[in-house]
Parts: C-alpha cells; sequence; structure tokens
C-alpha cells in the first residue's frame, strides 16, 4: 500500500481547493478525493493533513467536518515591494502615472501595474484623467483610512485564470442564452470588462511612460 500511495502536496490540494470554491462554493472531502483520484486510504490522510496546515495558515476555512471554503483574501507578506508601492500611493497627489510610481519606488513597471490594478480593483485608488496617452490615478478616501499596507491574495499560479473564466463565461453566454435579455446581456457587459481591463491596457505606459 505504501509504495503505491501518490505524494499529495500542498499545491495540488490548492489548485483543486480554488477550482472548487470559485464563487463563494464549498467543497468536501469526498469532492477532493473524487477529482484528485485518491484511492487509497494513505492518500486520503495525506489530503486531510495538507488542508489541516493550510487552515492553520488561514488559507482555508473549515465550514464543518469535512467541509471547507477556500480564502481567496488569504495574503502573502513575503513580498516587500508593496509596503514602498504603498507607502507612494497614499503620499501622492492626484495625478500621478504607473511610469512615476515606478521612478520613485524603483519598483519594476510590471509589479507596480499588477499591484496597483488590484488596488484600482478593491477601490484603494481610482483613474484621474490622462496625460496625452498615460492614465493618471488617485488615491481613494478607502486608501486615506487604511495605513496598513492592503496585500493581494495569493497569485494565482495560471496568471489568465480570471481572464479564462470570463471568456468561457461570455461563450456560454452568448451561444446558450438570449443576448436580448437584460440580465444577460449585463452579464455579458460584466465578463467583457473583465478581459478590457486585462487586455486594453494603455500600450504607452506597457513601454514605461510616464507623467
Amino acid at each position: 500500500m505504501d509504495a503505491e500511495a501518490r505524494p499529495i502536496t500542498t499545491d495540488m490540494v490548492r489548485e483543486a481547493m480554488r477550482s472548487f470554491c470559485r464563487g463563494g462554493n464549498q467543497v468536501s472531502n469526498a469532492q477532493l478525493y473524487k477529482v484528485m483520484a485518491l484511492t487509497c486510504e494513505q492518500e486520503k490522510d495525506r489530503l486531510r493533513t495538507r488542508i489541516t496546515d493550510m487552515i492553520k495558515a488561514g488559507e482555508v476555512i473549515k465550514i464543518a467536518s469535512g467541509l471547507y471554503e477556500y480564502n481567496f483574501r488569504h495574503r502573502v507578506r513575503k513580498n516587500t515591494t508593496f509596503p514602498v508601492v504603498w507607502r507612494f500611493v497614499r503620499t501622492q497627489k492626484p495625478g500621478w502615472s504607473i511610469g512615476y510610481a515606478c521612478q520613485l519606488t524603483r519598483v519594476s513597471h510590471t509589479q507596480v501595474a499588477r499591484y496597483c490594478g488590484w488596488l484600482e480593483n478593491e477601490g484603494y485608488i481610482a483613474r484621474h484623467g490622462k496625460d496625452g496617452t498615460t492614465t493618471l490615478y488617485r488615491a481613494t478616501d478607502k486608501a486615506d483610512r487604511t495605513p496598513e499596507t492592503p496585500y493581494p491574495p495569493i497569485t494565482d499560479k495560471n496568471p489568465f485564470e480570471r481572464e479564462n473564466a470570463a471568456a468561457a463565461r461570455l461563450a456560454t453566454l452568448m451561444l446558450c442564452h438570449d443576448p436580448y435579455q437584460p440580465r444577460v446581456a449585463a452579464e455579458i457587459v460584466k465578463q467583457c470588462n473583465v478581459l478590457l481591463a486585462r487586455f486594453a491596457v494603455k500600450e504607452h505606459e506597457n513601454k514605461g511612460g510616464q507623467a
């Protein structure tokens, strides 16, 4: 039995739980056994051990015996660039750009753009006009009320997971539902906005545009 038991890693469990729990869903041990094709008690024990460790770390929330939610807001505090960029965001006057933030913080454009994209989605920053083709930003009241650095949840292994889900949902809506229905149309717009937020990125900013 021992020779046949597979190693069950935290990454394997995390990927399965995140897939099940999107949209506020819960997942049970039985569902995980099935989707991960766990065929022996030793493998199931290893799974439960990994889940227990994730619960202790705050990554998983236990709802009942053998029933869980994944905490998508579980924070990674190893990244030391977030506090640097956050201090910049809270101290700058309205009208700063991603490029200017990179200059003053000495953090890479990719890291600043990703973090600021998350801050915008969470309502900590907002757009504040443009300087030519460069988008400008400002801190919001929410940022003023948040002196401690807000941390994004664990980064998806697939950086396009959210966009993939939006594209799949969009295809389903267009092919299997009536787009003339107001609720369907609103959902189509919502999924399109997810794609636009990722891909309609200011080309000049990606090249290091500055205010």
